[in-house]
């Protein structure tokens, strides 16, 4: 389903939904609940009690729960509560003091489409570190 009016609510998948599949929207999704499998949107945020198993492709991705897979975004938020285990790849990052990743992380100067499976990774540049970056 497509969203035309750019100005739409977004899209909100509560805490006590577990979905298992592919999600894909034109527009804003929120993660409240449990997702195995793919999400694809314009944005994503992963709130504080979910989780999402699998891939996630987005322009602008802000997590503060947790994620495990391949994370594919242009901007890419890790907040202070948030667990991520996987690949990320992005073109900005910010990670807020408190925050885990373990994994890898590439910078790509303009991430793939969303309709576009990401590229196998080169060497990680960095692999289980606990971010600690931003204030």
């Amino acid at each position: 389903m497509k969203q035309s009016n750019s100005t739409a609510a977004p899209s909100l998948l509560a805490a006590d939904l577990i979905v298992t599949g592919t999600i894909t929207s034109e527009g804003d999704i929120q993660i409240d609940g449990h997702v195995e499998g793919q999400v694809r949107a314009r944005s994503v945020i992963i709130g504080e009690r979910a989780s999402v198993d699998g891939e996630i492709v987005a322009d602008v991705l802000a997590i503060r729960g947790r994620a495990h897979g391949i994370l594919q975004s242009r901007t890419l938020h890790l907040s202070a509560g948030a667990r991520v285990d996987g690949e990320l790849i992005q073109e900005i990052l910010t990670v807020e003091s408190g925050a885990h990743l373990e994994g890898s992380v590439r910078h790509l100067p303009r991430p793939l489409p969303r309709d576009v499976a990401p590229a196998e990774s080169e060497a990680p540049l960095a692999i289980g570190m606990l971010a600690t970056a931003v204030p």
